[in-house]
């Protein structure tokens, strides 16, 4: 344990001495999830739509206004031919185009229900959707406001059966994508950094020559791997706490869960990652060949880790892939503790595949290094 501290001792020493370290370690990862945050989100804001009204009537007027005077969409071209409209989105200038036919207001007067088509870009299939989605809600509170001013002026006209619906928004009643966000950016910036932090270490030993100084030393296999470990772990866990922090005054991110929940994870899922730095930090000869490493296998956990598109909407193949996934355990930890207040009933099978992987790593890393002077 005496010699576990002393190599601890060195790493703290070696971090704190050079000040880019630092600054990568406490700053950047701060810049990064404040900028994330708003970046990383499949909100639509002032989405711009080409509108062809062929109906050219107050109500359909009206129906345009409702459109513009929300936040999501702002008209960007009007014309009076589809195929001006369908150029637009081919040029992505736009997208949807909205069109209204002919007949749009008498159809209504007389208790009809014309149809009007939304001719959506779904190059972005996520935004597609969002249009489609907005554009329904949109039409919806049209009609239940035009709809009775119809019925009030026309005696004649027969009432039509209208489903009334009546949304309940769970955990984020004002749907706001930032409180969705932020804890998934976290996990992603904590679990780069404690990789970058791993993975540099030994390689870096390895190319300015201490490496073989510390391989004739009695130092024991398990001692050096700790040594390097504690260290890395120590400051992505106070990172993790500062990320927190902001995410709670400046974000009001709630945090409807035990906290202790999230540490406890938090501790083992870096071990967890840190210990796949080391283990990949030890088959790698220089610092290149790591970080091409480290990227590849960051991106693919990342991507297929549910952290910035549903697990639900991915390919089975995809989903299946989560099974040996930390970040994806992770990112679902974090959330459904923070914004559900979730407990250990519903994550111990989570926690158990982190402690498993996390073991793994440790051990892989630990028997893969070679101490053998040069």
């Amino acid at each position: 344990m005496r010699t576990i501290l002393f190599l601890v001792q060195k790493e703290f020493l070696q971090i704190f001495r050079d000040k880019i370290m630092l600054m990568v370690i406490f700053v950047i990862p701060m810049i990064q999830l404040i900028i994330l945050s708003h970046a990383a989100t499949f909100e639509l804001k002032k989405a711009p739509f080409h509108l062809v009204d062929f109906d050219q009537t107050v109500t359909s007027q009206r129906l345009v206004n409702t459109f513009t005077a929300t936040d999501v969409f702002d008209i960007r071209n009007a014309s009076s031919s589809t195929d001006r409209g369908i150029e637009d989105i081919l040029g992505n200038r736009v997208i949807m185009t909205i069109v209204i036919p002919e007949g749009f207001e008498k159809d209504l007067g007389l208790g009809g229900a014309p149809e009007i088509q939304l001719l959506i870009n779904a190059i972005n299939a996520n935004r597609a959707e969002l249009a489609r989605s907005y554009s329904e809600s949109v039409l919806a509170n049209f009609s239940r406001k035009i709809i009775p001013e119809i019925e009030y002026v026309n005696t004649s006209s027969k009432k039509t059966g209208r489903i009334q619906i009546i949304p309940s928004n769970r955990y984020n009643p004002e749907l706001d994508y930032i409180i969705y966000m932020v804890p998934g950016i976290i996990v992603v910036l904590t679990t780069l950094l404690g990789l970058l932090l791993s993975v540099l270490n030994i390689v870096r030993e390895k190319e300015i020559g201490t490496a073989e100084q510390m391989n004739v030393t009695p130092i024991k296999k398990y001692q050096f791997i700790a040594g390097k470990l504690i260290p890395a772990w120590v400051l992505v866990m106070t990172v993790i706490s500062i990320g927190f922090l902001v995410a709670l005054w400046v974000f009001d991110v709630p945090f409807r869960g035990n906290m202790s929940i999230v540490y406890f994870t938090a501790a083992v899922y870096l071990v967890g990652v840190l210990g796949l730095g080391l283990f990949i930090s030890t088959q790698a000869d220089t610092q290149q060949q790591s970080m091409h490493i480290i990227f590849f296998i960051f991106m693919v956990f990342m991507l297929l880790g549910g952290i910035f598109t549903p697990l639900e909407s991915m390919p089975l193949w995809a989903q299946k892939s989560t099974l040996v996934n930390p970040i994806a355990y992770f990112g679902q930890i974090v959330r459904m503790v923070l914004l559900k207040g979730s407990g250990w009933g519903d994550l111990y099978l989570h926690i158990f595949a982190l402690i498993v992987m996390a073991i793994i790593m440790v051990t892989a890393a630990v028997i893969s290094y070679d101490k053998r002077a040069g």
